[in-house]
Formats: structure tokens, C-alpha cells, sequence
């Protein structure tokens, strides 16, 4: 299971970042820094997240999880690719329950306005994989949901870049196909999503310090109902730019 995960968030990987290049090569026009660089974010980050993971109305299941705890959360930004890993594991009734959150996200932005400009509208769209995980040692394998969405998303946001900072906000809304595990259980995914990031690249030689805020609510609608959950975080997490 683990190498079939690996694999395919590999997959996915490469293909969203080959279709940003495509989209990409006949407008690459980004505000520049002080030496004539283009500013992008670009960053690895560290910090903690709140989440709730909790059966939605319409799960009907024996087993159910009823989880609301601090997550370590873990971020790498490229241009307008994103990495993230939110992990926690601990007793709960004496017995080890996790909650893990991994997924990447591909934005395609549309800018309303010249590229000159310190402020930027645009309109976004995305692609959005993840992998939401909840385990309690010694369930059996289909009484822990392993909830595998690939969605698409649309909405709007926000650049404003100087040759000193760089801030983007962005929110979406998505929709998508779920499955538990890549199992025959099978359904959708929706909810809604804001990223916020601000950097102030180059503060000592190439590297700088970065800030980054997620909010995601993601609903799980599958054809077995003991996998239908919702589930919400909030993330801070700070690192460096380069």
C-alpha cells in the first residue's frame, strides 16, 4: 500500500508540474527582485496544525472516529506547486490512534491585471491530490479509513510582490473522485480550501524566511457510508525561502 501511494503522488507530481511548465512557456512574466530574478515562492516549512476528523450524518459504520488534536505539519512550495504532511499519532483509551494528512496541489494562475503591478488579482485553478488516514492499532484493515481523493478546484486571490516581499492568498472550492484505499469503495470529494503564503526572500545570501496559513474542509461522500467523514485543519507553518 505504501508503494502504491508513493507512486502514484509521484505520478501526479510530475504530471501537474509538466502541465504548469506547458501553461507556463508562453507567458512566464513574474515581477522581478533587486538583481533582475524573478520573485516566486519557494520555500520549505515547519509548524502545527488543528485538525477535526469526524463521521459525517450519513455514516452508518460500527467503527467510527471521532478525532480533534495538534498535528505536526510539514510544507514544501515551488512556484505554484505545493507538498504538505500533516502527522500525529497518540493514545487514545490506552491504544495508539493516528491521523495523517499528505497530499499536493497544482495552481494555474490567471492574472487580472499587469504583471507590473505591486497588486495582482487573478483567478486560480487547481489540481488537488491528498490522502486523509486515520488507523487505531488492531482494527482491521476496512475499519480504518484511508480516504485517496483527486479533485479539481476554482476560485480567486491575491499577489501583491515587491522586490522585497512577496505575500499570495488564494481560496477554492473543489470537487473530485474518492476512493477508500483505491479499493472498489468509491466516491466523491468536496470542500473548500484558503493558502495563504508570505516570504521576504534573500535576507542573508540566497535564503529568507517564509510564512505560510492553510485552511481545508473536505467531505467524503462514498457508496459505503462508514467512509463518509468530514474533515478540517488549520496550519502555521514557518521556514526558510531559497
Amino acid at each position: 500500500m505504501k508503494n502504491l501511494l508513493c507512486s502514484f503522488f509521484s505520478c501526479l507530481l510530475f504530471v501537474g508540474n509538466s502541465v504548469a511548465q506547458i501553461l507556463g512557456e508562453s507567458s512566464d512574466v513574474r515581477a522581478k527582485d533587486e538583481a533582475g530574478e524573478p520573485i516566486v515562492l519557494r520555500s520549505f516549512e515547519i509548524g502545527g496544525s488543528q485538525a477535526r476528523f469526524m463521521p459525517s450524518a450519513s455514516n452508518n459504520g460500527e467503527v467510527q472516529y471521532f478525532l480533534n488534536r495538534p498535528l505536526l505539519s510539514f510544507l514544501l512550495r515551488q512556484d505554484n506547486s505545493l507538498l504538505f504532511f500533516d502527522y500525529s499519532n497518540r493514545k487514545v483509551d490506552g491504544e495508539e490512534v493516528g491521523l495523517n494528512a499528505f497530499g499536493a496541489k497544482f495552481d494555474f494562475e490567471f492574472l487580472l491585471t499587469d504583471y507590473r503591478n505591486t497588486f495582482k488579482p487573478m483567478i486560480a485553478l487547481s489540481i488537488i491530490a491528498d490522502l486523509i488516514q486515520a488507523d487505531r492499532r488492531g482494527n482491521v484493515e476496512r475499519d480504518n479509513p484511508r480516504l485517496t481523493s483527486l479533485c479539481i478546484g476554482g476560485g480567486g486571490g491575491f499577489n501583491y510582490s515587491t522586490r522585497k516581499m512577496i505575500c499570495v492568498v488564494k481560496g477554492e472550492a473543489f470537487v473530485g473522485f474518492g476512493t477508500q484505499g483505491f479499493s472498489a469503495a468509491a466516491g466523491s470529494a468536496r470542500g473548500f480550501l484558503i493558502d495563504a503564503a508570505v516570504q521576504f526572500p534573500k535576507l542573508i545570501g540566497s535564503y529568507g524566511i517564509a510564512i505560510s496559513y492553510r485552511l481545508r474542509y473536505t467531505i467524503s461522500d462514498y457508496s459505503e457510508d462508514r467512509y463518509d467523514y468530514l474533515f478540517n485543519i488549520n496550519s502555521l507553518t514557518v521556514g526558510i525561502s531559497f
